[in-house]
């Protein structure tokens, strides 16, 4: 292992705006407020394309909500 955090690879590969905004965010301010949707988001589509690119399936669950 090169002793890199695999995290950083990831935001590495996301676009400049979103690079910082990942890095300036706080592990709160990613699970509570609108910029860490955007930014998860943006991560999670890095995986998915990273996945593809090396023809890894991709499996997504999605919950339905019921409407009461």
């Amino acid at each position: 292992m090169s002793g890199e955090f695999p995290d950083l690879k990831l935001i590495a590969r996301c676009d400049p705006d979103t690079q910082k905004l990942i890095i300036s965010m706080t592990f709160e301010d990613l699970i509570t407020s609108q910029n860490g949707v955007t930014a998860a988001r943006a991560l999670v589509n890095v995986v998915i394309d990273q996945q593809i690119g090396q023809q890894i399936s991709v499996r997504i669950c999605r919950k339905s909500a019921s409407l009461g």
